[in-house]
């Protein structure tokens, strides 16, 4: 039986990985094994191989076991090691149960030995990458609910990263624009069809700025006026966001 799936909860234990940086070095990432591995038992191996420590219920050829590559780089001062900490910790305080061990840097955690770490003595010491072993019931395998990666270091950003990240932004194309549209909707005044000011909370004007310009002279020159509060808007947007001096 040649073709062979990863199991969906450590598609998601990679997919959280990436998540923390698409970028990141994955040069020693893993999922099935090779001809090593595929001379013992192993769960990088095809479960329906029968080279693997325990079988499944079911008829698809599965790998239970996946490499981490370290590297990163990591986002918000998080260590590969944090990553691998909070999710023996969170089998070990029984809030995910998908494992059945982690090996990383010469130690390993397993549900047989509470989730304590203790040495690892195989061949290789895994402080390139860390290893992830699951279990092989239909339940866990298909899990693909938070590792608790992304929701502990994914949905933040300190203030260098943002300032990086918002010069970027509005210097493209599509943050000029939205800039430019939420200065100009704050300052322009809409008007009805008597030409008389709708105010700014109005879901229903009837006469959009256009028109309105059109309406008598005078609006013409309060929308000049307007056209410098917009410029002055957007300089002190850039000042707030980004800082004094900023480019």
């Amino acid at each position: 039986m040649a073709s062979w799936v990863l199991i969906p909860c450590l598609k998601s234990l990679f997919d959280e990985f990436d998540e923390l940086n698409p970028d990141r070095d994955d040069s020693t990432d893993g999922s099935i094994g090779d001809s090593a591995h595929a001379s013992s038992t192993s769960d990088h191996n095809p479960d329906e191989t029968g080279a693997t420590s325990r079988e499944d219920s079911d008829s698809i050829n599965e790998v239970h076991a996946i490499d981490v590559d370290c590297t990163g780089p990591w986002p918000n001062g998080m260590t590969f090691t944090d990553a691998i900490n909070l999710i023996v910790n969170n089998h070990k305080n029984n809030k995910d149960d998908r494992l059945y061990y982690v090996i990383w840097n010469k130690k390993i955690a397993e549900e047989s030995n509470g989730w304590n770490w203790r040495n690892y003595t195989g061949s290789n010491p895994h402080d390139k990458h860390g290893h992830f072993s699951a279990k092989y019931d239909t339940t866990n395998e298909n899990d693909t609910s938070s590792w608790g990666l992304v929701d502990e270091w994914g949905d933040t950003m300190n203030e260098s990263d943002f300032k990086k990240w918002m010069t970027n932004w509005s210097k493209s194309t599509d943050g000029k624009k939205a800039l430019a549209t939420a200065a100009y909707e704050d300052c322009v005044q809409r008007y009805d069809s008597k030409g008389n000011p709708v105010p700014t909370n109005d879901p229903n004007p009837t006469m959009g700025v256009n028109a309105g310009i059109g309406y008598n002279g005078r609006d013409l020159q309060w929308v000049k006026c307007d056209l410098k509060d917009i410029k002055d808007d957007l300089a002190e947007l850039k000042v707030a966001v980004l800082g004094e001096g900023a480019e």
